[in-house]
């Protein structure tokens, strides 16, 4: 926080005794100004992941149907938007990514890392944009499917995923909800949900 300012005024000298008129005190000097106080860490402008629950899939297939919000303030690329999908699996062989469906976004400019624990997708230079305050729409559904097919063990249970939803006492299963077990991430930094503990 900044300093604290000095006295802005000196107390003025005392009447002298004789009939004869005191001097006048001297004005006091101010204080010096404060120094400004440092500001705090950089704050990451949040983005938003929404998802419909999931009913329990076969073992060899994940789905999802999920969107992604802009509640900042600024307009954000989606390329430089990140949202990854984490799961335990049974038999630890990487998924094959399918985009079975996007309402706004090409198909084709979704791009994708693959590893035994999590799917990450990202978007292409030039996919476009997400308006700021955006909190009803942005990239509206995005239809994901995971699937590795070469065994019927590849994962067992979903209850156990870390990202899954399941349906379960759900009355409205077409409706969107906040999926913070979707870790979300812009420029590089989490800025939407948690990873799971290590």
């Amino acid at each position: 926080s900044g300093g604290r300012g000095g006295a802005t005024t000196g107390s003025g000298g005392s009447s002298s005794t004789a009939g004869t008129t005191g001097a006048g005190g001297a004005t006091g000097v101010g204080g010096a100004t404060g120094t400004a106080g440092t500001g705090g860490g950089t704050v990451v402008d949040q983005i938003q992941v929404a998802a419909r629950c999931q009913p329990e899939m076969s073992a060899q297939e994940i789905k999802v149907t999920f969107e992604i919000l802009n509640p900042g303030s600024v307009t954000k690329q989606l390329s430089d938007i990140k949202v990854r999908y984490y799961f335990s699996l049974t038999t630890p062989l990487p998924p094959t990514v399918y985009i079975d469906f996007a309402q706004k976004v090409p198909k084709e400019m979704v791009t994708s890392t693959v590893t035994t624990s999590y799917v990450e997708l990202g978007f292409a230079p030039g996919t476009g944009s997400l308006a700021a305050f955006d909190n009803l729409i942005g990239t509206d559904q995005i239809q994901l499917r995971l699937g590795n097919y070469s065994t019927t063990t590849w994962n067992t249970s979903q209850d156990d995923d870390y990202s899954y939803k399941s349906c379960a006492g759900v009355t409205n299963t077409m409706a969107y909800a906040d999926r913070t077990t979707m870790p979300g991430y812009y420029q590089g930094q989490l800025a939407w949900g948690s990873e799971p503990a290590q």
